[in-house]
């Protein structure tokens, strides 16, 4: 085949970290990538935003990058879609102005929030939603917006989901999809349409929401703007996208019942794929690429986060390379007979993703680390032993979920499918390997 006539697309997944910009053939194979930096505020403690125009300018640094990087004429991309983290909104007034900065999946300053609609309406939420309220969602987010911030909260014209948004510069529209609008906590998962009765809890405006597309629908094209900006040619079809986690489930290979995918990166989680979902306090539900399939996750808020917080406070300098002191640190963690010891402090995380108020104790055991979480002892010391500490948390992450999944319906489930055991797929963005694992369901 002719190199230049290859089918090529362009995948812009916005993580919490960084905007990564991936363009492949048509096999999967990675023809030119790049990546730009998303600065993350946090004015005060588990709280946890960024601004919509960072997102923008690091689309605008990354997309040029990798087409250069494969030295592409971008006339080759024959479509490109979106990704991002679930529950992120961006509220804008009538102007189109972006009110506020959004505020991020792992943001806690909605306890309170939760706590009163779990109160009022625990049990309804979760047979409409098929989810529980929880600070990560966008429902309880705009509940606490509504009684700490009124004046924006009655600014708010329309709400984007943080990878529609992004995508609308490029195209112009206004949509989502619904696996994206699901982690919003407003979906009738029965329906697959917004709720008003969720909506009327508090208040929220109907009018404010987009339309719901499927994930692989084409939804606008690359407008004249945006491809200056971008290098992108005009006119170049957009697919709607989905959030992070059904994007790495499906192409981590989540195509058969029972099947489960480990994520690890800024967060942990684990997916098992099922014909239907298992509505439970303890479970997050999706709907799946796969038709007829949900995902059904448990997971934590933090994982590879602690090893990054770690590098930026303690061992970057300015000028130094990300990556290359990343390598001194897992030099420097190599074992030691301090190890074992050190490793019974953990670092300090944003809360679960599963329901406030569990304890998800877990025992790792290896060669150098013993650590039954939630204990935290005195901060370590020495360079060497936050590190371990670091790493020690994203075994935790890990153990934690997979501790979690054997024991939740999820698992059950699996096994009910006729399997004692469930396949597991790694996703991981750590330096854990990448080999297949087999997790035993319960009996």
């Amino acid at each position: 085949m002719n190199p230049n006539s290859e089918v090529l697309l362009l995948g812009i997944d916005l993580g919490a970290g960084s905007l990564k910009a991936t363009i492949i053939d048509a096999d999967g194979h990675v023809k030119g990538e790049a990546s730009h930096a998303v600065r993350t505020l946090s004015p005060h403690p588990g709280w946890s935003e960024q601004d919509p125009a960072d997102w923008w300018a690091a689309a605008v640094a990354a997309v040029p990058r990798a087409i250069a990087a494969g030295k592409i004429d971008s006339r080759r991309i024959a479509a490109t879609s979106f990704s991002a983290g679930a529950h992120t909104q961006v509220l804008e007034d009538a102007d189109g102005r972006v009110i506020r900065p959004a505020i991020l999946w792992n943001d806690q300053r909605s306890r309170e929030e939760t706590m009163e609609l779990r109160r009022r309406a625990d049990r309804r939420i979760l047979e409409i939603a098929y989810n529980r309220a929880n600070p990560t969602w966008t429902l309880p987010q705009m509940a606490r917006l509504k009684a700490h911030e009124p004046a924006a909260f009655a600014r708010v014209k329309r709400m984007y989901l943080a990878k529609d948004w992004l995508r609308a510069r490029f195209t112009g529209t206004f949509e989502t999809d619904d696996i994206d609008a699901l982690g919003a906590l407003m979906v009738d998962a029965r329906t697959r349409r917004w709720s008003k009765e969720l909506c009327d809890m508090i208040g929220w405006p109907m009018e404010s929401l987009t339309p719901i597309v499927a994930s692989k629908s084409v939804v606008g094209r690359v407008t004249r703007d945006a491809a200056a900006a971008t290098g992108l040619a005009q006119g170049t079809p957009v697919v709607c996208g989905a959030s992070d986690t059904a994007v790495v489930t499906y192409g981590a290979g989540l195509v058969e019942e029972g099947i489960g995918c480990l994520k690890l990166a800024t967060e942990a989680t684990v997916s098992v794929l099922s014909r239907k979902a298992v509505p439970d306090f303890e479970l997050i539900n999706y709907f799946h690429f796969v038709p007829e399939h949900w995902y059904v996750i448990v997971g934590t808020n933090s994982c590879a986060s602690a090893h990054r917080w770690l590098r930026d406070n303690f061992f970057m300098r300015p000028g130094d390379d990300g990556a290359a002191v990343f390598a001194e640190m897992d030099r420097l963690a190599g074992p030691s007979r301090r190890a074992r010891r050190d490793c019974s402090s953990i670092p300090s995380s944003t809360a679960s993703a599963a329901p406030i108020g569990i304890r998800c104790c877990a025992r790792i055991s290896s060669a150098w680390v013993s650590i039954t979480a939630p204990r935290i002892s005195s901060a370590p010391s020495t360079r060497a032993s936050r590190i371990r500490c670091a790493i020690a948390w994203r075994c935790f992450a890990r153990a934690a979920s997979d501790s979690r999944a054997r024991a939740s319906p999820a698992a059950a489930h699996a096994r009910r499918c006729g399997d004692r055991s469930w396949r597991m797929r790694w996703a991981s963005r750590s330096s854990f390997p990448p080999s297949p694992m087999r997790v035993s369901a319960p009996r």
